[in-house]
């Protein structure tokens, strides 16, 4: 993240070339590098795409040579000796943001009911009983949605640092 763009590659760490696949020593040198595309500027697209070099290796005068990001104390990367190749992609169909929500559920309200005590009457996902000191809380789907989706986030931005 940075320079106005986030990038996200996402690797097996159990598939063949793994090492290779998730290396993840090259953050200083952000998105053009790590994660090579075609990318337009406000432009949210799906396509169908090759996987692409390894990160910080390439090809020169013959050679095969892996490029070794300096450490952060020596100061800002003034220059990396390659240009990333960027892999093919076909079948770019572009998309509107609200594409990614069409399927989410519509949170709804627990039912009404009542009880010996007094009657439950519900309010924007709470409820409170009257006739006593009691209240429940209650968790909508929409809340429930939103939870799950930062624990999966979670999940894999951990999983990219931890490789």
């Amino acid at each position: 993240m940075g320079g106005n763009q986030f990038c996200l590659k996402v690797c097996d760490p159990r598939g063949a070339r793994a090492a290779d696949w998730c290396r993840n020593t090259l953050d200083r040198i952000g998105c053009a590098y790590n994660a090579p595309s075609n990318v337009q500027n406000g432009t949210f697209e799906s396509c169908d795409g090759d996987s692409g070099e390894f990160p910080g290796v390439y090809t020169t005068n013959g050679a095969v040579v892996t490029y070794t990001q300096p450490p952060e104390d020596l100061g800002p990367i003034t220059s990396i000796p390659y240009t990333p190749t960027i892999p093919a992609s076909s079948n770019c169909v572009p998309r509107a943001s609200t594409d990614l929500y069409t399927a989410l559920p519509s949170p709804t309200l627990p039912p009404t009911s009542t009880s010996p005590s007094g009657v439950i009457a519900t309010s924007g996902g709470s409820a409170t009983r009257s006739g006593s000191a009691a209240s429940v809380s209650n968790t909508s789907g929409a809340e429930t949605l939103a939870i799950s989706s930062i624990s999966v986030f979670g999940i894999v931005f951990v999983s990219l640092f931890l490789a």
